[in-house]
């Protein structure tokens, strides 16, 4: 969302330039720098315009400029997808004349909304002619790895089509499509081609399980994170310093604006495997627990601080998905709640606080004496040398007085959606059978004056067809009016994903994964309270089966998660990927499954329902 200190400012600013009759200028910061390597692909109707992250911790977000007037609605921000070579973005303009020229600059904001310098101008025209897909690959790799070993799970690869046209993967253009491959260098050079496979360790050699060829397409200015399993090292390799490459359009199948930008290398070493094993070894060093001021459905009631230390002769891994501390109350009906720690070092020690929320599964049982354990790596999640040492004693003891705590009561929400209201009409129907009041609102009827219209009702949810990728089908009138409404917002599929890309949320369009067979989610441990509402959700070895039918959906890439998003439900087999995200400090949250859901099951519905209670009593 934009910076509310940044839009205060601004308004401010305009406020005074009307009483003044003066022109105000955009507040600077003369020592921040304004990006630089600016380049701007034309194509059909459209122009993208790139340009590398700036190296300054302060640097939070960037505006793009077509012949002096802003063109984004909101901030642009780095996604968060923990790969540390992302060095460049790139946003799309499009709706332009072809034939017609046009200039484009860049500057950069601070984490107040202040603006640096603008970049030097770039122009461009577009036509059809000049519309061509410009691909380039990022990477991480392991920092150390072994002889013979599988790096795969060190590495991220990203894909990004930085031109003006669509660049075709083998998932629709089959051999004609653009594949990666990696292979393992002594320097930075690779020659064009497909890399050539050996067990043996030789320069510029494929890895086994290296070549990346099952491919999306890519749409303009879209990235994604692409795998293709297991990627091993050659057992021979001798140790010392190497670099692993990842080549974009290897075989040379995509006609490209720029056919010398496909490389890209990281360097690490190789070295022989220790045979000494080191562990670490958590403990709850110490633990307390207390009231919340009040007490109301989908908020907090009690809240758990917790030291955990590790006394190991290895640094814990960083888990944040999970939570490696946790408490749960001694009677076994799983209320409770943890969060996840950083690494932490050998004789060093962690503490952190973490909420434990209203049962809205039994109320009754909330007031009284209550007995909490504190355990740390209670779901084994990381390797320790010694388990037996995990959990805090004594219990933690609290008191919750009687008539503490409330109810709550039914919400009215509406369905914003665009032309096709199939799925609209479909989750007002299941939804209003859950005792909630349902209105559909066409997307095109939404003004700057529908402000106090959305300010009538107690949540938002954008529908699944409303906008696809980075497109979607509202005016920025309609998104100021839905900011300003400063209601919660529910995003459903591809729609809702586009929504949330306006905002430059770390749930929207480009931080996700889009797929085929969604089915339902894992959930995360402890089980998140969203799904704990009023309405039973069933949970079947840690699943909650959604839809009895697949369907497509949008899963949102997190390793390494900020700390405003709550994890709900993360994509069975991958712990990356999470279709239900909440972001509770911009009151937003992502339901990946897309589509239709004349299939949903009850136990869907009702965790879809729980969803939106608990967004609605968001602070």
């Amino acid at each position: 969302m934009k910076n509310l200190v940044g839009i205060f400012f601004a308004v401010l600013m305009l406020f005074l330039a009307a009483c003044s009759n003066e022109s105000v200028p955009t507040p600077k910061v003369s020592d921040l720098a304004a990006p630089a390597n600016i380049t701007v692909a034309s194509g059909d109707g459209l122009a993208v315009i790139s340009w590398d992250v700036v190296a300054d911790e302060r640097a939070a977000a960037y505006n793009v400029y077509q012949d002096g007037e802003q063109v984004n609605n909101a901030p642009i921000k780095v996604p968060d997808l923990s790969i540390q070579a992302f060095t460049q973005l790139s946003y799309t303009v499009l709706g332009l004349e072809n034939g017609k020229s046009y200039e484009f600059a860049v500057s950069t904001l601070d984490k107040l909304g202040q603006e640096s310098p603008l970049a030097e101008a770039k122009k461009a025209t577009p036509s059809k002619e000049k519309a061509k897909p410009d691909l380039k690959v990022e990477l991480t790799g392991p920092a150390v790895a072994a002889p013979g070993q599988d790096i795969s799970g060190f590495m991220t690869v990203l894909a990004k089509n930085l031109g003006s046209a669509s660049a075709f993967g083998t998932a629709s253009a089959n051999t004609d499509g653009y594949m990666i491959d990696l292979v393992l260098s002594t320097d930075t050079t690779v020659a064009p081609g497909f890399a050539v496979f050996s067990p043996n360790f030789s320069e510029d050699v494929l890895l086994q399980g290296g070549r990346i060829s099952n491919t999306p397409d890519l749409a303009v200015g879209e990235s994604q994170v692409l795998s293709e399993g297991s990627m091993t090292l050659p057992s021979d390799t001798p140790e010392g310093a190497y670099y692993l490459c990842a080549q974009i359009d290897a075989g040379q199948k995509i006609a490209e604006l720029d056919e010398n930008n496909n490389l890209n290398c990281v360097p690490f070493k190789v070295a022989k495997e220790q045979t000494e094993e080191k562990l670490p070894d958590l403990i709850v060093k110490s633990a307390s627990i207390k009231l919340a001021e009040t007490c109301q459905p989908y908020s907090p009631i009690l809240y758990v601080t917790a030291t955990v230390a590790n006394i190991g002769n290895a640094a814990s891994p960083e888990r944040l998905d999970v939570g490696l501390v946790n408490s749960l109350d001694t009677h076994g009906n799983n209320w409770g709640n943890g969060k996840g720690l950083h690494g932490i070092n050998p004789g060093e020690a962690e503490t952190v606080t973490f909420p434990i929320y209203y049962l809205i599964a039994d109320p009754e049982h909330m007031e009284g004496v209550h007995s909490f354990d504190v355990v740390a790596n209670r779901g084994n999640w990381i390797t320790e040398s010694d388990t037996s040492n995990n959990s805090l004693s004594p219990d933690l003891k609290i008191t919750v007085p009687a008539g503490f705590c409330k109810t709550s009561k039914l919400a009215q929400i509406a369905i914003i959606h665009s032309t096709d209201k199939t799925a609209a009409e479909s989750y007002k129907t299941g939804l209003e059978s859950r005792d909630f009041y349902v209105d559909l609102i066409n997307v095109a009827d939404l003004t700057a004056d529908s402000i106090d219209q959305l300010k009538g009702y107690d949540a938002l949810i954008i529908d699944t067809f409303s906008g696809y990728l980075s497109n979607w089908d509202g005016s920025a009138d309609a998104i100021t009016a839905i900011l300003k409404s400063k209601r919660p917002v529910l995003g459903l599929g591809e729609g809702g994903y586009a929504f949330l890309a306006k905002l430059s949320s770390a749930i929207g369009w480009p931080q996700g994964w889009h797929g085929s067979e969604f089915k339902g989610f894992d959930t995360t441990s402890p089980v998140h309270p969203a799904l704990l509402g009023s309405r039973p959700v069933g949970i079947e070895s840690d699943f909650v089966y959604v839809t009895s039918s697949p369907m497509s959906y949008v899963s949102i890439y997190l390793p390494e998660p900020e700390s405003s998003l709550e994890l709900v439900g993360r994509e069975v087999g991958n712990d990356s990927h999470y279709p239900v995200v909440v972001d509770a400090k911009a009151k937003t949250a992502i339901w990946g499954a897309h589509g239709v859901p004349s299939d949903y099951t009850e136990d869907g519905w009702n965790a879809l329902a729980n969803l939106v209670d608990y967004m609605i009593a968001l602070p």
